[in-house]
């Protein structure tokens, strides 16, 4: 009967244990999946810096072209500075969101590890609950007592009696 208590501990402390330890690992790996979209957050101010930059840079070297060919700054110029502008913005737009888009595919995947450091913990103690529910019974239906039909008759018979007399 010892063995059969501590056999029975064990399976339980090892379910828990294991539950925690996957719990504990996928609650790092979440907290690495938001470590990373920081990151991403910071990939975002820097490529607008640099998409910034690559749009004042061209613009100040189409306007010195111009301006050092002799040509007048108005019509055609500044139609082909607007174009350029334009499209430098949308593909700074374009790269924003991608990124943007990366980052949220990084912090699904960090609310997900949540919720499966969440859910692990909670089938770690139903687990456990489970195995204690069956050593349990295991244990009654191996060492329960003999009936005694002698004592049950006796009782039987006297509540038929007594039942009888009012």
């Amino acid at each position: 009967m010892f063995w059969f208590a501590v056999s029975t501990l064990a399976s339980v402390g090892s379910s828990l244990y294991a539950s925690n330890k996957a719990s504990t690992e996928a609650r790092y790996n979440a907290r690495v999946k938001e470590q990373q979209a920081r990151m991403i957050d910071e990939q975002i101010k820097l490529s607008d810096t640099q998409w910034n930059r690559d749009i004042n840079r061209s613009s100040s070297t189409l306007v010195s072209l111009v301006a050092g060919a002799g040509i007048t700054f108005s019509g055609s110029p500044v139609n082909a500075l607007l174009d350029m502008t334009t499209q430098m913005q949308m593909d700074k737009s374009i790269a924003k969101y991608n990124l943007e888009v990366q980052k949220f595919g990084v912090q699904s995947e960090a609310d997900a590890y949540y919720r499966q450091a969440k859910s692990t913990k909670s089938i770690g103690y139903a687990n456990a609950f489970s195995k204690t529910l069956s050593a349990g019974y295991e244990y009654y239906d191996k060492f329960k007592p003999a009936k005694n039909t002698k004592l049950i008759s006796t009782l039987s018979f006297k509540i038929n009696t007594e039942g009888g007399k009012r």
